[in-house]
Parts: structure tokens; sequence; C-alpha cells
């Protein structure tokens, strides 16, 4: 049987590993401890960082919409003034046209007094109030040409001019009268 020192050694022996056993548990007690609350404020860092930049997120694609909306009335608009330039270029190509077709009738004689009045008007509102042509206009065509808009009547005079060589049509507005007021 056993004697009262080895029982007491087995008796110290498992004391001491019990309680190495309790050091031990209570070391990975204080690690896990310290790791959960390290992966806590870990975890609650990415969650700060997902909310705020999910908060951006959705800034972002707002403002994304809001300029992609800007974008397309921007690209309507600049149809719209395309679509106007354009047409001001046709009906400026059109008025060249014409105004090249009355100013030839009248350099060749064979305009009409009413496409001369229209040629009088046109020289008149072209920004220079004048035009240069190719030779010597015909004496025929400088007097004073009548134009009637609406209820008003205006009077144009054709006068001709030369600088350095070149020959000129000038177009002056003499007077513009509206018929009297009606009692």
């Amino acid at each position: 049987m056993y004697n009262q020192q080895e029982i007491e050694m087995v008796r110290r022996q498992t004391i001491q590993i019990e309680s190495e056993k309790r050091a031990l548990l209570k070391i990975i007690a204080t690690w896990t401890s310290i790791a959960c609350a390290a992966c806590l404020l870990l975890a609650g860092f990415f969650f700060y960082l997902y909310a705020s930049n999910r908060n951006e997120v959705t800034d972002s694609r707002t403002k994304i919409a809001q300029l992609q909306d800007q974008l397309k009335k921007t690209n309507e608009e600049v149809q719209k003034k395309q679509a106007e330039l354009d047409r001001r270029a046709q009906v400026t190509a059109a008025r060249k046209q014409q105004f090249d077709t009355l100013l030839a009738k009248a350099m060749s004689s064979t305009a009409s007094y009413t496409e001369i009045t229209a040629l009088a008007k046109e020289i008149y509102e072209s920004p220079q109030k004048v035009v240069e042509v190719a030779g010597i206009p015909p004496g025929s065509l400088f007097k004073w040409y009548k134009y009637r808009e609406n209820s008003k009547t205006y009077t144009y005079a054709l006068v001709p001019g030369t600088i350095e060589g070149k020959y000129h049509i000038y177009s002056v507005l003499v007077s513009v009268t509206a018929p009297p007021p009606k009692l």
C-alpha cells in the first residue's frame, strides 16, 4: 500500500498540475478576451468604413444620376441649337442664292422694279449696306425704289461707288412712311 509521503507527493503533483492548468486556462481566457475585444473593435471600424463608404456611394450615385440628367438636357439643348443653326444656315444660303440671283438680274438689266426693290432692301439690311459687284452696274439701276411692308412704305436709293477700282452699290434708306391713322 501507499505510505503517507507518496500520497502527499501525488497530492502536491496533482495540485501543481491543476494550478498549471488553471494558469494556462487563465492565459488562454485573457488572450481570447483580448482577441475578441480587438475583433469587436476591428469589426466596428470596418462597419464604420462600410457605413461611411455606403453614404459616399449613395451620394456618388445620386450625383451621377443628376449629372446624367444634366447631360441629357444639355445634349437636347445642343441638338436644338444645332438644328436651329442648320435651319439658319439653310435660310441664309437660300437668301444668299436669292440675293445673288437678284443681283445678277439687276446687273444684266433684266430685273423688274419689284426685284430691284427687294435687292435694295436686301443690300440695306446687310451689315455694311453695300455690295461689291464684278463690273460696272447699269445706270438705270440708280434711282429711288419704294418697298411696302405691312402698313409702312420704305424708300431706298441705290447709289454707285468705286473704291480702289472695285465697283460697289450702296443702299440708303431715304424715308419710312406710315399711312395716317384712321379716325
